[in-house]
């Protein structure tokens, strides 16, 4: 039996009482800006790191400029939960420094009553895959999903004595801590490996003047628009088809398998990819992500949505993504891009850029060294994303483990 399993014995020798967090949280209140002089620190949506449940980022607001979102006041010890996507889980435990803050009206602020409830301990709780459980069957549906403060407060949470709850936190604390530093420094391993692997497909991808031939794209590609299925076309099987949100979020160089599928009256009237084509975004919200290019190398015809170009062409696939992906791509993008919120790259635009184009051997070549180490670098089945991966998985099973109780007959 552990020390934490023998404490709880001593201390709840018939089980853990279940209270919901209505009983163990204090009454807060709103600003009143119009006879408040001073300037507070502001807490929105963003401020809070999901990851490691920490205010990261405020800024100053006073009564001139206060969002009409900045209302509620906080103080140190309270617990904020974010009530807009709440399966995101952003929560956080507010410190001396944001005492006397203001908070966005997206936070449900909880006051815990510390004579019966450790602040730490309603903060872990409120990570706990049975929390987030009760988020998803209790959030409302649609593009925004959400939940109710006064739903979020009927949440049923253990409640052991305080002197349980202190020594829970501080062995969640530790291990909180030492996750992150471990995930810290795997993070910043893959970082260094990702700065390796550009540098060197930066250098595998430059060429001496002279010794390769450079063709702007409309001399060796074709190039159409997409113009295909939507979002609210995709079904859980059917016909491939790539969105092209997918190339920013789902997809790396290349791909022989779809994310989504649609049905075939759908697939019928959609722009497609053959195996070997490249699909490449025509507009993003920032320059970086514009004409971000996926390599089609799957055995068949795949369905391609608009905001695409679609390029044919008769370069190795991969080895053209791999450039599209590179500095030196890059560099001359940047100066067709135009439009303000939204940016864009025209067709004629992007058939300026030029391409280096070694002899086909040669592109293959390149494309498996640097395939090799993208896929170290890249890939979530393998290397150091699925060892972060690992050690969050880990941390998140102890921490459930160790604030799961057998619950105290009523």
């Amino acid at each position: 039996m552990s020390h934490i399993e023998k404490l709880i014995e001593e201390l709840c020798p018939d089980g853990v009482e279940f209270v919901p967090v209505s009983d163990v949280i204090e009454k807060v209140s709103n600003i009143k800006w119009a006879s408040t002089d001073s300037p507070r620190e502001y807490i929105d949506l963003s401020s809070v790191d999901i990851r490691s449940g920490r205010i990261t980022d405020t800024h100053l607001v006073d009564a001139s400029n206060a969002p009409s979102r900045a209302r509620q006041l906080v103080r140190v010890n309270d617990v904020l939960f974010a009530t807009t996507r709440p399966t995101q889980m952003r929560v956080c435990e507010v410190p001396l420094a944001f005492d006397d803050a203001v908070c966005s009206t997206g936070y449900c602020v909880l006051r815990p009553k510390t004579t019966k409830i450790s602040p730490r301990w309603l903060f872990h709780i409120l990570r706990t895959q049975r929390a987030f459980q009760f988020l998803k069957n209790n959030q409302t549906e649609g593009n925004y999903p959400a939940i109710s403060d006064r739903t979020l407060k009927r949440f049923s949470i253990p409640l052991p004595p305080l002197e349980a709850q202190m020594e829970i936190v501080r062995i969640l604390d530790a291990f909180t801590e030492l996750e992150a530093e471990l995930e810290a420094e795997l993070e910043a391993e893959l970082e260094a490996r990702k700065k390796q692997y550009e540098y060197y497909r930066d250098q595998l991808l430059t060429f001496p003047e002279g010794g390769v031939d450079w063709k702007s794209i409309s001399e060796f590609a074709d190039i159409t628009r997409g113009n295909g299925p939507q979002k609210k076309d995709f079904l859980g099987a059917g016909y491939p088809c790539i969105h092209y949100g997918q190339i920013y979020t789902h997809y790396g160089i290349s791909g022989n398998e779809t994310k989504s599928f649609i049905d075939g009256a759908v697939f019928a009237k959609s722009k497609t990819a053959s195996p070997g084509d490249l699909i490449m975004t025509d507009t993003s919200e920032n320059d970086e992500d514009l004409a971000k290019a996926v390599a089609w190398i799957g055995a068949g015809e795949v369905a391609v949505s608009n905001h695409t170009f679609i390029l044919k062409h008769d370069l190795d696939p991969e080895y053209l993504s791999l450039f599209f992906s590179s500095e030196g791509f890059q560099r001359q993008k940047r100066r067709y891009i135009y439009g303000t919120k939204v940016r864009t790259i025209s067709q004629r635009s992007l058939e300026k850029i030029k391409v280096p184009v070694p002899p086909k051997p040669r592109q293959v070549e390149i494309r498996k060294k640097l395939m090799t180490m993208y896929a170290l670098v890249n890939d979530i089945s393998s290397g150091l994303p699925t060892e972060i991966e690992a050690r969050r998985k880990q941390y998140e099973y102890y921490r459930d483990k160790l604030l799961t109780f057998k619950e105290k007959a009523s």
